[in-house]
């Protein structure tokens, strides 16, 4: 259940408004500690990087059906449990394939928005039917909380310490919602506070957000809009610096790169202008800008000294690419042809190595130099970003093309064989 609870501040009038809304008595989750991929890009900083490596020789260790289309990534969360949105309800399926919950989770439309899972179990999803969903164990049965918003959730809840306490996220009607947990009894009614909204480029109706929020090391967080803009909002809701403009909308989740001494380096942030951008965090002003020159809708990944971009073609004439940039500079290091366009974010394991599928169903291994170690053809095209867990295990979901459904895959190494010259036989008889 939930309480009401205001939240503080509001915007400074340009076009980021923060909206305060309820949050309850979360928390009854099932096992305690951090997920191997626990929300969208891995990490409050969106970065999309992980710590476990990622398969070797792939094997598809499981599939899982899913009841609809698939649009939303893999959470894994405490104890290896994976979630994922679909157009018909919440999955939760064990790490052996086994679906986890007999019960559906009811929701109304479909599940864009990819889960975000607490330490405690508590599972956060946003939906096209203007739902925020608080989803927690009891008894082996899900309990589901409606929380409404004013409009569609295709982003995923930032949750800054990773606990169940507090969450934001980003709503189609261009607000930020924060949702503050407290153990009582009351039902929740959002209460607003508003500001300035602008227009997107190009248009009259105020701008979305679709992208997910980002954090950054001190408690900033950054979020992109159509209106192309990347906001930067203090905890309390204020505006930490003037807007940064890009030249095109903004539907990628911002990434922040760190440095070697722990500090935010930048904000990198890909848009709709075919360009990517290096935002001083301190500032706001622009480090650095690199013209990629096709379409940018995958969120971009940040690994070491490296950043990642997927693009993406409309009209699907020409394959996506795989560009690798140097973090400080903005320099292409080298660009890696795909089979088709990327709308997929990529994900690094711990050794460099690069995940991502495109459209045409296939998924791709990438060396950190831009070879490609393996590639394998999958039921339908990767809208979603993969996700790793334990043990080298890849999880991704596809949409099929003509049954309107989806499948999530679970891929990891398979099984080392060494193989040895038969014994030779004795003269005269049987070997040993």
């Amino acid at each position: 259940m939930f309480s009401l609870l205001r939240c503080l501040g509001r915007g400074t009038g340009l076009s980021l408004v923060l909206v305060g809304c309820l949050a309850g008595a979360f928390g009854v989750g099932r096992a305690q500690g951090q997920g191997a991929w626990p929300t969208f890009r891995q990490n409050a900083q969106r970065t999309g990087a992980s710590t476990l490596p990622g398969p070797g020789t792939p094997e598809v260790r499981w599939r899982y059906d899913l009841g609809g289309y698939a649009y939303s990534s893999p959470a894994v969360g405490p104890g290896g449990i994976v979630f994922v949105g679909s157009a018909d309800s919440v999955y939760a399926v064990n790490p052996d394939g086994a679906r986890r919950w007999a019960q559906a989770v009811p929701v109304q439309d479909y599940v864009i928005s990819s889960p975000a899972v607490a330490t405690d179990g508590t599972v956060f999803v946003g939906s096209r039917d203007r739902n925020l969903y608080v989803i927690w164990e009891e008894a082996a049965r899900p309990r589901v909380e409606a929380v409404p918003l004013g409009d569609e959730v295709w982003a995923s809840p930032l949750l800054p310490a990773g606990r169940s306490n507090r969450a934001y996220v980003g709503a189609f009607d261009g607000y930020l919602y924060r949702l503050d947990g407290a153990r009582s009894g009351q039902t929740p009614v959002p209460e607003r506070f508003y500001a300035t909204l602008t227009a997107p480029l190009g248009g009259e109706e105020a701008a979305e957000i679709i992208a997910s929020p980002a954090l950054g090391r001190d408690g900033t967080i950054y979020l992109g809009s159509t209106d192309g803009r990347l906001y930067a909002v203090r905890p309390d809701g204020q505006d930490r610096w003037a807007p940064f403009q890009t030249g095109g909308e903004i539907v990628a989740t911002p990434a922040v790169a760190g440095s070697a001494g722990g500090a935010d380096a930048a904000v990198i942030v890909a848009s709709r202008d075919s360009s990517v951008y290096a935002v001083d965090p301190a500032t706001g002003g622009l480090r650095w800008t690199t013209r990629i020159g096709r379409d940018l809708i995958a969120s971009p990944a940040v690994a070491g000294a490296v950043v990642y971009v997927a693009t993406y073609d409309e009209d699907g004439a020409v394959g996506g690419e795989l560009v690798a940039l140097d973090a400080a500079t903005g320099f292409v290091r080298w660009t890696r042809a795909l089979d088709g366009p990327v709308v997929s974010s990529p994900a690094v394991d711990a050794g460099g190595r690069i995940y991502v599928g495109t459209l045409n169903g296939t998924l791709y291994a990438i060396e950190a130099d831009g070879t490609v170690v393996w590639q394998m053809t999958l039921d339908g095209p990767v809208w979603a970003s993969p996700s790793i867990g334990p043990g080298e295990v890849l999880y991704v979901v596809t949409s099929g093309t003509a049954q309107r459904t989806g499948t999530l895959y679970a891929i990891g190494s398979a099984p080392f064989v060494v193989r040895t010259d038969p014994p030779k036989e004795k003269p005269g008889g049987r070997s040993p």
